[in-house]
């Protein structure tokens, strides 16, 4: 069976994924990466509370492992994928 792109380009289509066409591996981002990106995404978020265009109730811990759920998930189509993006910012939003 042939690789599954995970980033589709929106000129193909990406067939369904087996199980076993994806092998996981381990993050090596260092401790420091993860810092200054919950540091510089986590101050993006608090601005947007305050202008009252994301929700309260929601954390930057919350956000990042959403948006890293759903970017990880291989799309049948550039379509699908703009769909996942689309709806995670739909989850995030106060209105």
């Amino acid at each position: 069976m042939p690789a599954i792109d995970p980033n589709p380009r929106c000129t193909t289509s990406t067939p369904p994924p087996s199980p076993t066409s994806r092998s996981r591996k381990p993050s090596r981002r260092s401790p420091t990466c993860d810092l200054a990106l919950y540091a510089a995404s986590g101050a993006l978020l608090v601005d947007a509370q305050a202008a009252g265009t994301a929700r309260a109730d929601v954390g930057i811990d919350d956000v990042l492992r959403f948006i890293m759920g759903v970017t990880s998930a291989p799309a049948r189509s550039c379509e699908q994928r703009d769909r996942f993006v689309r709806l995670a910012v739909d989850a995030v939003s106060s209105t």
